[in-house]
């Protein structure tokens, strides 16, 4: 199983693609609690027992809330981006242009739900 950190786009893009299912196959994905309050306002789906929500540290929300008063990102990519470095996740799942450039700038291996590189992936780790 691989750790995956996501943010609330590539979520609700599997969800409408009816591929939510390949998660439980190969990863254990985790969210930060805006991303769960985002998912909720949706309204596309309860959440599945294999996503987890986690709390930002102090100093993981410090880090957020910079880089949203710096114009980087939005709230829900920087508190997922911040939860990605703080855990020891394998995946940062983004679909965010911005956070996809400032997770790769710090170091996280981000998947793209949009491309063919994480069902390439998922095929990979599923093997």
């Amino acid at each position: 199983m691989i750790a995956v950190v996501a943010d609330t786009g590539p979520l609700l893009h599997l969800h409408n693609a009816e591929a939510l299912q390949i998660f439980p196959r190969f990863a254990e994905v985790t969210i930060p609690c805006i991303v769960e309050r985002e998912l909720s306002r949706h309204h596309l789906f309860s959440k599945p027992t294999w996503l987890y929500t986690h709390p930002l540290s102090r100093s993981a929300k410090a880090k957020s809330v910079a880089w949203q008063e710096a114009g980087l990102v939005d709230e829900g990519e920087a508190d997922a981006l911040a939860l990605a470095l703080e855990s020891t996740c394998d995946w940062f799942l983004t679909d965010d242009a911005a956070a996809r450039l400032l997770g790769e700038s710090l170091g996280l291996e981000v998947r793209l739900t949009r491309h063919r590189n994480l069902c390439r992936c998922t095929r990979t780790c599923h093997s």
